[in-house]
């Protein structure tokens, strides 16, 4: 089936000309990704992407709801996913919501996002509804607790993995400039430092790798560098508009087809 993506945005806009009240207007994006990632697409550099979202109240309930689809090739028609929330807040106590997620390529199963929060604690459940055989599993469950101690901020992110029983856990701790994480499930401790407009993190695994990352806040947008000996060099730059990525492994001046990898990428919005 030939698919025109002309055809598709002349409709939106035409759509949006009518002037139909009460329906909000879709947003149109096109993508500009120029470099390694783009090689081998269908469209190259190009990446539409069409989203449309509309909320309201009902029965005391907010509720939203959308679509989002991305036009991947002008020979096939898209796959929109889409999403719906229902949120409830109880005003000075807590909040509860539950978002479901369902994509048209596979329209019996609904990816389930359960949220609530109160008094400091926040508690998050996924997992899935299979309509079909009428079936519901658990993925994830973890709850974060910040609590103010020693004149800084703590913070605790226990997480339970319900498929493999594995249970982990985050633990940080800021206090003015500086801050720690231990986080048990990559076996990872950062500290990280700020130093007016610039940052440092190194971290340590324990396999007994090093990382290091380094950041500074520009005028315009930020610079950040994440250096990992024996694997790579990284250096991302995003001045607000473009987003820039050069990627240098550690060995890919030598080895062949392992150089630097450069990608840019922009989006430029239509209508929204």
């Amino acid at each position: 089936m030939k698919f025109s993506s002309a055809l598709l945005l002349v409709n939106i806009v035409a759509f949006a000309d009518a002037g139909v009240p009460d329906v909000p207007l879709p947003q149109v994006s096109v993508g500009l990704n120029v470099g390694e990632d783009s090689a081998g697409k269908p469209l190259g550099g190009l990446e539409p992407n069409v989203k449309w979202q509309t909320s309201g109240t009902v029965a005391g309930l907010d509720v939203e709801g959308g679509l989002s689809a991305d036009i991947t090739s002008t020979d096939q028609v898209p796959t929109p996913s889409y999403w719906g929330k229902i949120k409830k807040s109880f005003t000075g106590i807590a909040d509860l919501s539950i978002r479901g997620d369902v994509d048209s390529a596979s329209m019996e199963k609904v990816s389930l996002d359960i949220r609530a929060s109160g008094f400091g604690t926040d508690a998050q459940l996924q997992g899935s509804v299979d309509t079909k055989a009428k079936t519901a599993s658990v993925s994830k469950i973890q709850v974060a607790k910040t609590v103010d101690a020693l004149g800084g901020t703590l913070q605790v992110n226990p997480s339970l993995d319900v498929p493999s029983s594995s249970v982990g856990a985050k633990v940080g701790y800021a206090v003015d400039n500086t801050s720690v994480q231990v986080d048990s499930i990559a076996k990872k401790i950062t500290v990280a430092h700020c130093f007016g407009q610039d940052t440092i993190a190194p971290s340590v695994k324990a396999s007994g790798e090093l990382s290091l990352s380094y950041s500074r806040t520009l005028p315009q947008g930020t610079l950040t560098t994440n250096w990992t000996p024996s694997e790579s060099f990284d250096v991302t730059w995003n001045d607000g508009e473009w987003l820039t990525t050069f990627k240098v492994p550690i060995d890919g001046l030598i080895k062949a087809n392992q150089g630097v990898k450069v990608n840019m990428k922009r989006t430029y919005d239509f209508i929204n």
